[in-house]
């Protein structure tokens, strides 16, 4: 992939988006090869999967925890049922900063969690889900898709929130395995 010279790095103003012009490149290349999910031929956004040596039921309290650590911030404004409807804010998303989002989880338990945003101060979609299949090795396959759609106007936005989403749900899942592979029973 050939690009013009100095055209990311004259974007960024001589490295305020703090990437390499290579870096960059690099970064769009393995995003422009990200395959959306594959059990969903209409899904926009990017996905993976991970199995994880734990039950479903366990998995799933994992991911519910994970909304109360690291440093996103994520509220719960309302629950009836088996949906919640929560706030969660960032400090520091790349290029975009600080940004909050209201969406609403629909849980099918143990099973699946799925997610769509409500509104957004910078956020044209943010949704998404995750599924958990029991394995008959009693392992379980833990599958999180999302797409999110921001409001920048950049060069590649598109691509740069793709390869984002991407690192996150990677991140996301390792988590997941860390919590249920480390607990007892």
């Amino acid at each position: 992939m050939k690009a013009k010279s100095g055209y990311f790095s004259t974007f960024c103003r001589g490295g305020v988006c703090g990437v390499s012009e290579g870096l960059m490149l690099a970064m769009l290349a393995i995003v422009l090869a990200i395959p959306a999910s594959a059990g969903d031929a209409g899904f926009k956004g990017v996905s993976a999967q991970i199995v994880v040596k734990s039950d479903p039921q366990r998995i799933f309290e994992a991911i519910r925890e994970l909304r109360h650590q690291g440093k996103v911030s994520v509220t719960v404004l309302s629950s009836e049922g088996n949906t919640d409807t929560l706030e969660e804010k960032w400090d520091d998303l790349p290029i975009i900063g600080h940004a909050f989002c209201r969406y609403r989880e629909t849980y099918v338990p143990f099973e699946r969690i799925e997610y769509k945003m409500i509104d957004s101060d910078h956020f044209k979609a943010f949704e998404g889900r995750w599924t958990l299949t029991r394995q008959n090795d009693g392992s379980t396959l833990v599958a999180l898709s999302s797409y999110v759609q921001t409001d920048l106007n950049v060069p590649f936005g598109h691509q740069l929130t793709n390869f984002t989403t991407m690192r996150n749900i990677h991140k996301r899942l390792d988590e997941v395995k860390r919590l249920c592979e480390r607990r007892p029973g």
